[in-house]
């Protein structure tokens, strides 16, 4: 199982600094190459089964929706 890296630019230790945009980028750069080399992996190993769990796009969805989950201080 591969899990990519989590918007870490959405964290109350870089949200609304100006290292936000930088960390956003490098982290997509990363999960990019990531999901390259998960792709890989997976033809390389046909007899393995590759699980890739997108954590970016979990947690952008309940910080984006964070009443409907139950948080009221998502900050």
């Amino acid at each position: 199982m591969f899990l990519n890296v989590p918007p870490e630019e959405r964290s109350p230790n870089l949200r609304d600094t100006p290292r936000a945009a930088a960390a956003k980028q490098r982290i997509a750069e990363f999960n990019a190459e990531l999901d390259a080399h998960i792709a890989s992996f997976a033809a390389s190993h046909p007899d393995v089964t590759v699980i890739s769990f997108d954590t970016n796009a979990w947690f952008s969805t309940i910080l984006d929706h964070a009443e409907e989950y139950g948080f009221t201080n998502v900050t």
